[in-house]
């Protein structure tokens, strides 16, 4: 499974993560990178949430679990107004 953790550097997201990997997953996670680094074996991609708008790549991915951590509530609506975000594979 491919899962998206919008966040990961920090506790929940780290924990998230962590599980992630352990049970198989190839995870991805999208942080500033300020509160710590990301798992081993996950991938990183830096990117600030509150200045940028989500990569088209990663909105155009095929996600099977997508986790947001954010605790600014404007990130975490902006993040499932993306269309990629919120649909479901057939």
């Amino acid at each position: 499974m491919r899962s998206l953790i919008l966040g990961g550097t920090a506790w929940l997201g780290q924990e998230l993560a962590r599980e992630a990997l352990r049970v198989g997953h190839e995870v991805t996670c999208v942080a500033r990178g300020q509160s710590g680094q990301v798992p081993a074996g996950a991938h990183w991609v830096q990117f600030d949430r509150e200045h940028e708008q989500l990569p088209q790549a990663l909105l155009n991915a095929p996600w099977d679990l997508v986790f947001d951590v954010a605790r600014q509530p404007g990130q975490v609506q902006r993040s499932t107004r993306a269309p990629a975000m919120c649909s479901f594979p057939p």
